[in-house]
């Protein structure tokens, strides 16, 4: 018995790929489940997503990161985009997945693979230079004369900035913890004024510092704040998580100040102890995935507020 397809099978892909672009992200991944081939263009158009999704276009990204009693006084953070790492990797046309002819199995990890990449970025406290940076389409190739290395751009971005975000923890006497609250926010400018039209939270959260955290982080500085990731995000000591998601983390440098000379030196136990460390921002990690599910609904709610107002009030005719 010969098996019959549904019309839309007999669309070619780039007809297909109109079609799944219209779609959300949230509603378009179920969608892999369909057929190999669907899971192909499908996982191609998400990919692609998540390169545009890093660029932010005309939007922004805060980090606002205080203790309690400075909610009003710290102020935030402009964040600079210096790389996603894994993502260029995943391009392999040779992935049985993107031929369209792959297992449950390579569609899942390669699913997997790309819901699990992290963009990094660098807290500043000057604003950065808001000339977008040239995003590079699908033609360009890895590797090719016209691909920007990623590593290099992340390298340059470092080298030239010299506006690094500290702030200073203190732990009294029998303290074993402190608390900093992290606010991420993705603010849209407006492209003349430079004003912000909208706002949506990435993520709101505790982050809870240890005092033995912080005693062996200040022992490797400053090898604990190179920059780039030694290890998964999800396994990395030094990245601190704003939510049990694991969406956003901070990874921090942390150096100890010094004792002051008329303190006692000698005691029974560390916590016994009151101190001081400088602690700074080195790299803001956000899951990718996460990132382009809050541009969409920003765009969505743009979108919506896009017809027109009806403004009441009293106005006066000019002479």
């Amino acid at each position: 018995m010969s098996m019959t397809f549904p019309p839309i099978y007999n669309l070619p892909n780039e007809l297909l790929l109109n079609v799944f672009s219209i779609i959300p992200t949230p509603a378009l991944l179920p969608l892999i489940a369909v057929s190999g081939r669907f899971s192909a263009l499908i996982l191609r158009l998400f990919r692609t997503r998540l390169l545009q999704a890093t660029n932010l276009d005309e939007y922004l990204l805060l980090l606002e990161c205080f203790q309690p009693s400075a909610k009003l006084t710290e102020p935030p953070s402009f964040c600079t985009y210096l790389g996603t790492n894994g993502l260029d990797a995943v391009a392999d046309p040779s992935l049985p997945s993107l031929k369209g002819n792959g297992s449950g199995t390579d569609v899942a990890d390669e699913l997997k693979r790309l819901s699990g990449l992290y963009s990094r970025f660098r807290p500043n406290r000057q604003r950065p230079d808001p000339t977008p940076r040239r995003w590079h389409p699908p033609g360009d190739i890895p590797g090719s004369r016209t691909w920007e290395n990623v590593e290099a751009s992340s390298r340059q971005a470092v080298a030239t900035d010299n506006e690094t975000v500290t702030q200073k923890v203190s732990l009294e006497a029998g303290d074993l913890l402190t608390q900093l609250c992290a606010v991420t926010n993705l603010v849209k400018l407006e492209p003349r004024r430079g004003l912000i039209s909208d706002r949506v939270e990435i993520s709101e959260g505790i982050i809870r510092i240890w005092r033995d955290w912080l005693s062996r982080r200040s022992k490797e500085y400053p090898a604990s704040g190179l920059s780039g990731l030694q290890s998964g995000p999800t396994e990395d000591e030094r990245i601190l998580w704003a939510n049990d998601g694991q969406n956003v983390g901070i990874k921090l440098r942390v150096r100890q100040r010094k004792w002051r000379k008329d303190e006692p030196v000698l005691f029974s136990s560390e916590d016994e102890v009151a101190v001081d460390y400088n602690i700074e921002y080195d790299e803001l990690l956000v899951r990718t995935s996460h990132l382009l599910l809050k541009l969409e609904e920003s765009r969505n709610r743009q979108d919506l507020g896009s017809g027109k107002a009806v403004v009441f009030g009293s106005f006066h005719r000019a002479s």
